[in-house]
């Protein structure tokens, strides 16, 4: 009985380590190679934030712009994408995120 205990944990241990790899790739190395390969291609942006990414910033750009007046025109990126624009303004039309 010990054999097969021992090699259902064996088993149990070589799969758990196996699905944390698929996971940290997914989460981490799939997403820093697409950056870099981004980056060699010349197309720019911010980098890669785990899990979050730049939520936070897109959260506080949509505030303060949505606080301000808005302008009689037909300029109404600033006021509904705010984090485009910005983006637009800091690495060309090109870019990702």
């Amino acid at each position: 009985m010990g054999k097969v205990e021992w090699a259902l944990t064996l088993s149990s241990a070589v799969l758990a380590i196996f699905w944390t790899w698929k996971v940290f790739c997914w989460i981490w190395l799939n997403p820093m190679k697409l950056e870099k390969y981004l980056r060699k291609k010349g197309i720019r942006g911010p980098s890669y934030k785990f899990l979050h990414g730049n939520l936070k910033e897109l959260v506080s750009l949509t505030k303060e712009a949505q606080s301000r007046p808005m302008e009689r025109s037909h300029r109404i990126v600033q006021r509904v994408l705010p984090f485009h624009d910005q983006f637009v303004e800091s690495y060309g039309k090109m870019f990702m995120t």
